[in-house]
C-alpha cells in the first residue's frame, strides 16, 4: 500500500513539473548565476543548491548552508540597489555586499547580520519596526568608504568598507530556506574593476574557511592574514595523518579569467597547491596529480584523504616541476571556457578539461598536519562585463520604465501614520460606515461592511482636504489581512476594495491630475489590483477623463 501510494505521488509530481519553470544554476540572461559556501557537512547530506529564475523572480528551492546568487560584475564606488526580498517564515533573504549581509529580524526589533562564516543579531531599534508582510523594500546605498542598509526607508545597519573591499553584490539565503528576490535595481554610475586584488586587504574579507571548520576570526586561528602574507597554521600533532585544511574565495570563477598568486616553498616545510572547486593540483616536484576534496567524516562516495591521481595526458612542461626551493614561486591558473590551464614560473605544467559539476571555487589547499602556508599578491583578472545595463536591460528589474528613484533624505518632508493612537488633527474622517464597524488593531486600521440593501456600497477612509502635493513625491500604501467575499445577485456585484486616491476629488480644480491605486475582489471571486490616472475636466462637466 505504501510502495502503489509513493507510486502515485511521483507520477502527481512528475505531472506538475511541465507546470513549474525549470530551476537553473543560471539567470536567462546571465546576469546572475548561484555559488554556494561549501562545507564538508552539508556538501556529504547530498544537499544540491537550486534556484529558479521566472521574469523578475529568483527563487531559493533549497540547497547547502549559506546559498548566493551573484551579479555579473563587482561593483565599486557609488551606487544604489533597490530591491523587493522575502521576510520571515523559513523565507528570509538578504541582500550581500562586501561580504556582509542585513535584514530585519523575525522580531522587527534589531537587524539579523552576517558574514560568510558567521551571523548576529545588531542593536536593538529604538522603536520597533512596523509589521512587514511577505515582502521588505530594500535600498543598499554604497560609497567608497561605507554601505547603508534601509527598510522601508529606515537604516538597520551601516557598515565600513575600506579599501579593496569585497566588490560582489549578491542574494543570500540559508540552505533551508525559500528566499525570493524580486524587482531589483542597479542605480548610479557604480565603478567596474579589470582586477581585484584578494589578498590587498587587512583582513580574509571575502576569504571562507569553513569547509573542513579552519578557524580564521580567533587569535591562534588556522587562517589568517599577516601583513601582505595569507598564512595557513601547521597543526602539532596531525603529522602525517592528511588532515586536509582549505581557505576559499566565496565568488566562483564564473567567467573566463585568471587568479595569479605567490607562493613560499621550503620542502617538507612550507607549501600551498591551488584547489579549484572539488579538484586540488598538488605541486609535487615529479609533476602536477590530482587530489579530490573528500568530505571528511562524512564522506559517503569512500575517498581517502590523501588520494592522490597522476594524469600524464594533462600533464605539460618538464618532467620536473619548475619549483624554487626556499624561495617565492609563482602560479596563475587560467579558466577559459570549460579548460583549466596551470603555469608555474612562467612555464606550462598542467590543462584539463573541467567537470560541469565543478562549482569553480577557487582556493588555497594543504596537509595541515605537514605543512605550513605563506601566500601573497593574489590577483584575479575575469572578463565580466565592465559597464553597468541601463534599468531597462537588468534582468530582475521587471519593468520597461525607468521610475523615478529617491534616496532616504531627498524628501525631507513626510507625513506617516499607522492608525495607532489619536487621528491627526489634519486628517478628516470621511465614509458612513459607523464607527463601531471599525477598530484599531495591530499596526492598521480593521473595516467591517454589513449589508446593506439601501447603499450600492459604503465607504470608510480619511481625507487631508485642502492640501497641494506637487513636484517629486512618493506615496506608500501598506494594508494586510485583505479579505473579502462576493455574491452575484442579478445586475449587482457587491465587493470589497481598498483603495489609494491622490487629487480624485470632484471639488479639485479643473484640470487637477489624479492617481488611483485599487485592489479588489471581482464577481468571479478574483482578485483585481489596478491602476489609473487621469485628469478633471472643466465644469459643468464635473466627470473624470483617464489618461495615459
Amino acid at each position: 500500500m505504501k510502495v502503489r501510494a509513493g507510486r502515485h505521488y511521483a507520477k502527481m509530481m512528475l505531472d506538475k513539473k511541465s507546470d513549474l519553470p525549470s530551476a537553473s544554476a543560471v539567470s536567462p540572461q546571465g546576469q546572475w548565476t548561484q555559488g554556494t559556501l561549501v562545507r564538508a557537512t552539508t556538501r556529504g547530506a547530498g544537499l544540491i543548491p537550486r534556484w529558479r529564475f521566472e521574469g523578475n523572480t529568483a527563487q531559493h528551492l533549497g540547497g547547502y548552508g549559506n546559498d548566493v546568487i551573484y551579479y555579473q560584475s563587482p561593483l565599486r564606488g557609488k551606487f544604489t540597489v533597490e530591491t523587493e526580498l522575502s521576510t520571515h517564515g523559513w523565507r528570509e533573504a538578504r541582500a550581500m555586499y562586501g561580504a556582509v549581509w542585513a535584514a530585519p529580524q523575525y522580531t522587527h526589533e534589531a537587524a539579523d547580520i552576517g558574514n560568510l562564516t558567521t551571523n548576529w543579531v545588531g542593536p536593538k531599534f529604538p522603536t520597533k519596526m512596523e509589521p512587514l508582510g511577505d515582502w521588505y523594500r530594500l535600498t543598499l546605498e554604497v560609497t567608497p568608504d561605507k554601505a547603508i542598509y534601509n527598510v522601508n526607508g529606515r537604516a538597520i545597519h551601516e557598515t565600513t568598507l575600506g579599501d579593496n573591499c569585497d566588490p560582489w553584490l549578491g542574494i543570500h539565503s540559508f540552505g533551508q530556506y525559500a528566499a525570493e528576490v524580486r524587482s531589483l535595481r542597479i542605480l548610479g554610475q557604480p565603478e567596474i574593476p579589470d582586477e581585484l586584488l584578494l589578498s590587498k586587504r587587512d583582513d580574509l574579507q571575502g576569504w571562507f574557511g569553513d569547509v573542513y571548520s579552519d578557524s580564521m576570526l580567533v587569535e591562534n586561528a588556522m587562517w589568517k592574514k599577516n601583513g601582505e602574507e595569507i598564512t595557513g597554521q601547521k597543526l602539532a600533532g596531525w603529522e602525517g595523518r592528511s588532515r586536509e585544511s582549505l581557505l576559499q574565495y566565496h565568488r566562483p570563477m564564473l567567467e573566463d579569467g585568471e587568479i595569479t598568486c605567490e607562493f613560499y616553498h621550503a620542502p617538507g616545510q612550507t607549501h600551498v597547491h591551488p584547489a579549484l572547486g572539488r579538484m586540488v593540483l598538488l605541486l609535487d616536484p615529479d609533476g602536477v596529480k590530482v587530489h579530490w576534496l573528500t568530505d571528511a567524516q562524512f564522506e559517503r562516495g569512500g575517498l581517502a584523504p590523501d588520494n592522490a591521481f597522476v594524469e600524464k595526458e594533462h600533464r605539460r612542461g618538464p618532467a620536473k616541476l619548475p619549483l624554487k626551493e626556499n624561495d617565492w614561486n609563482r602560479l596563475a591558473l587560467k579558466v577559459t571556457g570549460d579548460t583549466l590551464a596551470l603555469a608555474l614560473n612562467g612555464e606550462p605544467v598542467y590543462e584539463r578539461p573541467l567537470e560541469a559539476s565543478n562549482l569553480r571555487t577557487f582556493g588555497l589547499f594543504h596537509y595541515a598536519g605537514d605543512t605550513d602556508v605563506r601566500v601573497k599578491n593574489v590577483i584575479y583578472r575575469g572578463n565580466w562585463p565592465k559597464t553597468l545595463p541601463s534599468v531597462k536591460e537588468q534582468e530582475l528589474a521587471g519593468n520597461d520604465l525607468e521610475l523615478a528613484t529617491f534616496k532616504p533624505g531627498d524628501l525631507p518632508a513626510t507625513f506617516t501614520w499607522n492608525f495607532q493612537g489619536k487621528r491627526p488633527g489634519h486628517l478628516n474622517e470621511s465614509g458612513v460606515v459607523p464607527t463601531t464597524k471599525r477598530t484599531t488593531v495591530d499596526g492598521g486600521l480593521r473595516i467591517v461592511r454589513e449589508p446593506s440593501a439601501d447603499r450600492a456600497s459604503e465607504q470608510a477612509g480619511f481625507q487631508w482636504p485642502q492640501v497641494s502635493i506637487g513636484g517629486d513625491f512618493e506615496v506608500t500604501l501598506g494594508y494586510r489581512d485583505f479579505e473579502s467575499s462576493t455574491k452575484n445577485e442579478g445586475h449587482q456585484v457587491p465587493r470589497m476594495e481598498v483603495i489609494l486616491a491622490i487629487g480624485g476629488s470632484f471639488a479639485s480644480p479643473p484640470h487637477t491630475h489624479t492617481l488611483a491605486l485599487t485592489h479588489r475582489r471581482m464577481h468571479d471571486d478574483s482578485m483585481q489590483l489596478t491602476s489609473i490616472s487621469g485628469f478633471r475636466r472643466n465644469p459643468p462637466e464635473e466627470e473624470w477623463q483617464a489618461s495615459d
